[in-house]
């Protein structure tokens, strides 16, 4: 095994790790809300570090491959989906952490059950972790059509936020329920949501690597197209 091998099975272990720990971390925060848990609450936000410093780790060994090694093709592919794809995962830590603290803030005054499930907060972070685990299953098994299993659901998840977004806009018009209970909802539903976005950059990111795809660009000019048909529409910066 030569020296760059050896570096990019370890970037794979790590990158698995960081993915395993982040996963981790939104499951806990959810099921901390769930059950009003100080407990896994504080865990949560412990670990945030350890995500923080996995983020920096793994990054570094990004650069130094690139640097040292000057890899092409395939492995350069690989090492650019990775660098992009932490600040991705750390990101969302981010959003397990914020449900953590919003947890612990609220210790005494928990959310209502009732009003959780109104919202279907663990209806769609059971949505979001399906995402979570085809995206782990594509990386580990070098699989795009699970990757791609995840811009569907996707879709799912971002239909049934704007459809609970409108219906607590409804539901706060009629002088119903707590302002300040539907707003720390609102925050919840959305950094889950915004973390199903996340997850399937880092889906496109593993289809980049595996079959030379940019799906972002290809997205762009769809959406360009769909304004404009003939093509001279210039879009905002």
């Amino acid at each position: 095994m030569n020296h760059l091998t050896y570096e990019i099975d370890y970037l794979k272990e790590s990158f698995v790790e960081i993915l395993e720990l982040v996963k981790s971390q939104l499951s806990k925060s959810i099921e901390a809300l769930a059950l009003n848990n100080m407990e896994l609450a504080e865990e949560v936000i412990r670990n945030e570090k350890r995500v923080d410093a996995l983020e920096l780790s793994l990054e570094k060994s990004c650069e130094n491959i690139i640097a040292l090694f000057q890899p092409v093709a395939t492995d350069l592919r690989f090492v650019l989906a990775i660098f992009k794809s932490v600040s991705d995962l750390e990101r969302i830590g981010d959003h397990s952490k914020f449900i953590a603290r919003l947890v612990k803030d609220r210790e005494e005054q928990p959310l209502k059950k009732a009003d959780l499930e109104d919202y279907k907060v663990a209806h769609l972070f059971s949505l979001v972790n399906a995402i979570y685990s085809d995206l782990i299953g594509s990386f580990e098994s070098a699989d795009t059509h699970l990757a791609r299993a995840t811009f569907h659901k996707d879709k799912e998840i971002n239909k049934l936020y704007h459809k609970l977004v409108s219906e607590m806009k409804s539901r706060m018009s009629a002088d119903k329920g707590n302002p300040a209970d539907a707003l720390d909802i609102y925050s919840i539903i959305t950094r889950l949501e915004r973390s199903s976005n996340l997850l399937t950059n880092i889906a496109e990111e593993i289809i980049f690597y595996l079959d030379a795809e940019i799906l972002k660009h290809d997205k762009k000019k769809k959406k360009q197209t769909h304004l404009n048909p003939t093509g001279d529409n210039h879009p905002e910066e």
